[in-house]
């Protein structure tokens, strides 16, 4: 997920999570052949559930700022969503990281999680220090980081589009690449 740094805190991300898996791919991944495929989708499955995450960051601090009676109570809240949602990424890094097999699938991996530890030490960041939403100049490194490893992500998926992927592969690719990777337009910083 790409990051619009022009607004002091993650703008333009707090988006309601959209990203649905067609035909039923949740509950049933058999439904794809061959292992290459049934790995993909395990693994795009895992990267949806953890962009859901950083969306819920997003949602969660643009109702902390609009709800917050004062600064202190506006930075406890941030440090706590950033704490919840670290340890979340966190837990969910594992299962990433397990994906392995066939070629497309290390390929994917290996570009999303340098992306997805942007986003944990960015979030660990701010837990620690919540002003930190309010640095511009301290707190562009990470989102130039998450920004630029989400660009490499999104390289790799759209790699992955040009290979031919079975349906489902391709609409879990395609939707995540359109919810959080494309169209963030010239404020995107990559």
């Amino acid at each position: 997920m790409l990051v619009a740094a022009g607004v002091g805190f993650v703008a333009g991300l707090a988006a309601p999570l959209t990203l649905t898996l067609p035909g039923g791919l949740a509950s049933a991944p058999s439904v794809v052949g061959g292992g290459r495929d049934v790995g993909l989708v395990e693994l795009l499955e895992t990267v949806i559930r953890t962009e859901g995450e950083m969306l819920t960051f997003n949602d969660a601090v643009a109702e902390l700022l609009g709800d917050a009676q004062d600064e202190e109570t506006a930075f406890a809240g941030i440090a706590a969503a950033a704490a919840s949602a670290s340890d979340e990424l966190t837990e969910l890094r594992p299962v990433v990281v397990e994906q392995r097999g066939h070629p497309a699938v290390d390929d994917v991996r290996t570009a999303y999680l340098p992306h997805l530890d942007a986003w944990i030490d960015y979030l660990s960041a701010l837990a620690e220090r919540p002003e930190l939403l309010f640095a511009d100049e301290e707190q562009q490194p990470f989102l130039l980081d998450i920004n630029a490893t989400a660009a490499d992500f999104s390289d790799a998926l759209e790699a992955l589009l040009a290979s031919d992927p079975v349906a489902e592969v391709a609409q879990l690719a395609e939707r995540i690449l359109d919810d959080g990777f494309r169209g963030m337009g010239a404020d995107a910083q990559v």
